[in-house]
């Protein structure tokens, strides 16, 4: 597995999310914890099941495809309760 791709694609994925939101608030916030997050990321990215994070993104693009807010927003706070469970084991 070629981390840097993978943490470069996992990126790039959530700056589209972000960017289609519309939401100035939340792409001001992205650039603010942007830096520090992914290098954090990085960091534990090699040690961590690809195919598990893969799995957690096509969920939340499953979430996103359907088009209801409702189903959205539950996958988006679950994904990133996740992500905020991950930062702190680090």
């Amino acid at each position: 597995h070629d981390v840097g791709q993978m943490v470069r694609q996992d990126n790039e994925f959530h700056e589209t999310i972000i960017r289609i939101s519309d939401n100035d608030l939340l792409c001001q916030v992205w650039q603010t914890v942007q830096f520090g997050t992914w290098t954090i990321v990085t960091a534990r990215i090699s040690s961590y099941d690809l195919e598990e994070l893969a799995r957690r993104h096509e969920a939340l693009l499953d979430a996103l495809k359907t088009r209801d807010p409702q189903t959205a927003m539950v996958a988006m706070q679950r994904h990133i309760e996740e992500l905020g469970q991950w930062i702190e084991q680090s």
